[in-house]
């Protein structure tokens, strides 16, 4: 095997290589936070938190200390949905969710 054929073929693996790491890229992204009340900053819990126009249907409630957190969001920009008895609903538009980095979203509710 002459040694221009050997780089050729040690360069066109390398490529494949790096070809199937691309594709093994994550489209999805977890977004996660806490629910509080707008003027005690009390936690929320049970709060209802959905993606609107998922499909399938993206959703949670919040933990006993008013936590969150939704996985596996399509990246792009998400619109999110926060409910809770008592409370008036809460749409949050244009989320911008990327590939890198997960979204904290800190999200206060009035009574």
């Amino acid at each position: 095997m002459t040694f221009k054929l050997r780089n050729q073929l040690i360069f066109i693996v390398l490529f494949l290589f790096s070809c199937i790491n691309l594709l093994a890229q994550s489209n999805l992204q977890n977004i996660y936070g806490k629910i509080q009340d707008s003027e005690s900053h009390a936690t929320l819990i049970g709060a209802a938190v959905v993606v609107l126009n998922s499909s399938p249907l993206i959703g949670t409630t919040t933990d006993l200390d008013g936590y969150y957190e939704l996985k596996n969001v399509p990246v792009g920009r998400v619109d999110l949905q926060i409910s809770f008895m008592g409370y008036e609903t809460k749409v949050v538009d244009g989320i911008l969710l990327s590939s890198g980095k997960a979204k904290n979203i800190v999200i206060l509710l009035k009574e």
